[in-house]
């Protein structure tokens, strides 16, 4: 599929890779034919955000609106105007990921409408009643098969192993896999550091196959989003789910500049950290 090369270098980390750094899909007129990476079925694709395109509205308004992304196996961070669109999904699975990623922007704004729509209701604070873990939980297992599949740039690197695929496409078409998964979220606080910065402006996708498991997690709306597959005895070693109470459920909230340390005991980001720019801004996409 030819894809604009709409990357353009910001600014070197390290190195003088020259690119090209390729970006979206070239948009064609009436669609592009392949195989839905959903469904399986070969029919007309639709071009859509790998990332839904309501998490890039804090982070344009961040970045005098462009979208800044680090590519750090690149050494190179470049701008574009919008978000990564691929041709990825039919029409049909496109409308089912639009209702989990609605429920997952309800959850970041506290929609009390749009919560209520899908059976949740906002309580207080970090509080809600009858939080719906199987729409997250597909909203995750979607957008980690679009990073999979996206062939540009940020998401590339983003190689899941055929087994643990078969496994999330369950999750995101049923809901379920056999051998069982789990979902956390942590909304973050602003660090005491930067209480101005806006955590909600950051947006980072990877997956890991680390200590606790095959991992897939996505921060995006000042949430970090986690998706465990594999054994459920495991889960508890990362909070799973949310936290429940007798009559509620939590999102816990964990200071921003922590959530690594708390949450991997591997640290596995570290030496990417490392490399980065130490006048970069905050933690943007990485690839």
């Amino acid at each position: 599929m030819p894809r604009r090369r709409n990357l353009k270098p910001r600014e070197r980390i390290w190195g003088n890779d020259q690119g090209p750094f390729e970006g979206n899909d070239l948009r064609k007129p009436g669609g592009h034919l392949g195989r839905c990476i959903l469904c399986g079925i070969r029919t007309q694709l639709r071009l859509s955000h790998v990332v839904p395109r309501w998490a890039y509205r804090w982070h344009k308004a961040a970045w005098q609106g462009s979208i800044v992304t680090h590519l750090l196996s690149r050494g190179v961070s470049t701008t574009q105007q919008d978000g990564s669109k691929h041709y990825l999904m039919c029409e049909a699975c496109e409308q089912r990921a639009s209702i989990t990623e609605s429920y997952a922007l309800a959850l970041v704004e506290r929609d009390r409408k749009a919560l209520r729509v899908r059976g949740t209701r906002w309580l207080l604070r970090d509080w809600f009643w009858h939080l719906r873990p199987d729409l997250m939980a597909r909203f995750l297992a979607i957008t980690a098969l679009r990073c999979h599949y996206a062939e540009g740039g940020p998401h590339k690197t983003t190689i899941i192993p055929a087994p643990i695929r078969r496994q999330i496409r369950n999750v995101a078409w049923r809901g379920s896999c056999r051998n069982g998964h789990a979902t956390a979220v942590w909304r973050f606080v602003p660090p005491k550091e930067a209480p101005d910065h806006d955590p909600r402006e950051d947006i980072d996708t990877m997956f890991e196959d680390g200590t606790l498991g095959p991992l897939f997690i996505m921060l995006v709306g000042g949430i970090e989003w986690l998706l465990l597959i594999g054994d459920d005895s495991r889960a508890s070693s990362i909070r799973r789910g949310c936290i429940r109470g007798s009559w509620a459920e939590r999102i816990p909230s964990v200071p921003f500049s922590e959530y690594r340390r708390i949450k991997y005991p591997e640290k596995w980001l570290d030496p990417l950290k490392k490399r980065m720019d130490p006048g970069c801004k905050g933690e943007v996409q990485q690839s």
